[in-house]
């Protein structure tokens, strides 16, 4: 009886969230919105700071203008030039309760002017949250994710003014 009440942990390990949608443009002009080390990279478009760190290959650093007190730590995994890239992303300081994603992503062509984007994201969340504090977590997860391929959608297809126009209409 005693425990009854007792909140439920949140289990262990890292959470996965798959998802893949059809981009109506080609292969490689998604790919370098996509790579942090291209000038064409998404977030340096859209105005925020992503730069090389010196000295070690694969690493990047990004601040976002809307959350200028954090540093997103960015190192590469894997790299195949238009097709596969790898990053893990840990911010700094954290925030929520996410400590760090392991971010993949797939692009394949589908013909002229086409091309599949499947992107697979694990999530590790911080040690001794509660099961609702998980779920929470979770769902706010599964939402940035899908929205991060709509946002990359919308810029690839129509470009960076388009998505500044519908940016702040999209969950995250």
């Amino acid at each position: 009886m005693f425990g009854l009440f007792k909140p439920k942990p949140a289990p262990e390990g890292p959470v996965h969230f798959d998802l893949a949608t059809e981009f109506a443009c080609p292969a490689d002009e998604v790919y370098a919105l996509i790579d942090w080390a291209s000038p064409r990279n998404s977030k340096r478009q859209l105005g925020h700071e992503v730069m090389p760190v010196v000295g070690v290959k694969g690493r990047f650093r990004m601040i976002l203008k809307s959350m200028p007190e954090h540093m997103f730590e960015l190192q590469e995994t894997a790299v195949e030039h238009g097709s596969r890239y790898e990053y893990v992303c840990e911010t700094l300081p954290p925030f929520g309760a996410l400590v760090r994603t392991n971010e993949a992503y797939l692009v394949e062509p589908l013909g002229e002017g086409a091309c599949k984007v499947t992107v697979k994201t694990e999530a590790t969340f911080a040690e001794g949250l509660t099961l609702k504090e998980f779920k929470q977590e979770v769902l706010v997860m599964a939402s940035a994710c899908q929205s991060a391929l709509e946002k990359l959608r919308i810029q690839a297809e129509h470009g960076t003014d388009a998505l500044k126009a519908v940016e702040d209409k999209l969950v995250l």
